[in-house]
C-alpha cells in the first residue's frame, strides 16, 4: 500500500464543554487549518464517503499552535 494525502475528507472539530462543532475539508495535500479555536478539549474526527473515520483528540492551549496528525 502507498500512503497518499486524502484531499476532501471532512474535519469535525469538536468540544462537548464549549458545544462548539466546526466543519472543514482538506485539501490537495490532506491539510485543514482552522484559526482562532478557543481554548480547551477537543475531538477531531476525519470522515470521507468510502473510507472509515478515524478520531484522534487533543487540548488546546490559548497563543500555541497544534497539530493532529492521523493516518
Amino acid at each position: 500500500h502507498s500512503q497518499t494525502a486524502l484531499s476532501g475528507a471532512e474535519i469535525r472539530l469538536s468540544s462537548p464543554d464549549l458545544v462548539l462543532r466546526v466543519n472543514a475539508l482538506t485539501d490537495l495535500i490532506g491539510e485543514a487549518a482552522y484559526l482562532k479555536v478557543p481554548t480547551g478539549a477537543y475531538e477531531a474526527e476525519v470522515a470521507k464517503e468510502g473510507w472509515y473515520s478515524e478520531s484522534r483528540f487533543s487540548s488546546i492551549q490559548e497563543n500555541r499552535e497544534t497539530f493532529i496528525e492521523i493516518t
